[in-house]
């Protein structure tokens, strides 16, 4: 019988999002506390540039990311500037 262990050293993981309030603080938390190797600096991303969508309409909407890679799979970060957008509706 398998083990927990042996269940997660199967699964296959892309990607987790954490949406918060300071993206400069979440990084330092995930980094020292979580042993995830140093984010790089945060990037603003404008929806509008991208031409994405929110609840079918393209908007003006910002907000900062970052990831990194722990090995198993990519954590970003994302800190909601301004705007509408699905980072509002968690």
């Amino acid at each position: 019988m398998e083990g927990i262990d042996d269940i997660i050293s199967k699964l296959e993981f892309a990607q987790i999002c954490w949406v918060v309030k300071d993206i400069h603080a979440a990084a330092d938390f995930f980094s020292k506390s979580l042993g995830i190797p140093t984010f790089p600096a945060p990037e603003l991303v404008r929806a509008q540039d991208l031409s994405m969508t929110y609840r079918g309409e393209v908007v003006a909407s910002e907000w900062l990311t970052t990831q990194a890679y722990n090995g198993l799979n990519f954590v970003e970060l994302v800190q909601p500037l301004s705007g509408q957008s699905m980072f509002h509706d968690i």
